[in-house]
């Protein structure tokens, strides 16, 4: 076995398990980045770093609500949009329907008031009506699509609202444990973290490097790139 060989697989067996080991539990501590130094060996200099997840999310709530369900363990993976916590949904639901139902009757109105412009066109045309009777007809139209419009709004915003009782991953990652449980209110205003992700995939390491011993490594790599006539 060549010298550099046995050199490259020095370099190769450094201990680096533990970090690994200990990783999911340290990015969960605030902040995600704890400060990490590891024991300097002969063959291996160490510098004071950082690890960091590659990725990471506060789960939040943007309505208020009761939690109804939590629908995951802690340390537990998960992938982006699954669904997380489930928000008690009766009061959002019924406004719902209601909304469905206002916008039920505006489109009603609508197609009358259509029906009656389109008669006093005729009308009109033949001279049979007053213009400002038209005029009228054409002002109550105008109206009801207005109204038809504010009724499919309130539709959107009530669906919109349901949807969020269903809080989903935003990103893939490991899981905290829950910082509310199941029948407690949030409220969106307060900002009431509900859990954290962090990603493994990629880990982040960044540390800090003095000058003087940057060119010392530089010096050494080269001069081991040298010796194995590379």
């Amino acid at each position: 076995m060549t010298p550099c060989l046995s050199e490259h697989r020095r370099r190769r067996a450094q201990p680096g398990s533990l970090l690994l080991c200990c990783l999911t539990s340290l990015l969960f501590l605030a902040p995600f980045d704890p400060p990490v130094r590891a024991e300097e060996t002969a063959s291996s200099p160490a510098y004071p770093g950082r690890v960091a997840a590659g990725q990471a999310a506060s789960l939040s709530s943007s309505i208020d609500g009761r939690i109804e369900a939590i629908l995951f363990v802690p340390g537990q993976n998960v992938e982006a949009g699954q669904v997380l916590f489930e928000l008690d949904d009766d009061a959002i639901a019924a406004r719902l329907r209601r909304a469905r139902a206002v916008l039920d009757r505006a489109q009603a109105a609508l197609r009358g008031a259509e029906t009656e412009l389109e008669s006093q066109r005729r009308l009109r045309e033949r001279g049979a009506t007053a213009k400002n009777i038209f005029i009228a007809a054409e002002v109550e139209r105008d109206s009801a699509a207005a109204d038809v419009e504010e009724a499919k709004a309130d539709v959107d915003l009530a669906e919109y609202d349901l949807r969020q009782t269903r809080i989903v991953a935003p990103v893939s990652g490991q899981i905290s444990e829950a910082f509310v449980q199941v029948g407690g209110f949030i409220e969106a205003e307060g900002g009431n973290e509900l859990a954290r992700i962090v990603s493994l995939n990629p880990i982040l390491v960044a540390y800090r490097v003095p000058y003087t011993q940057r060119l010392a490594l530089l010096g050494r790599a080269k001069t081991s790139t040298a010796s194995c006539g590379v």
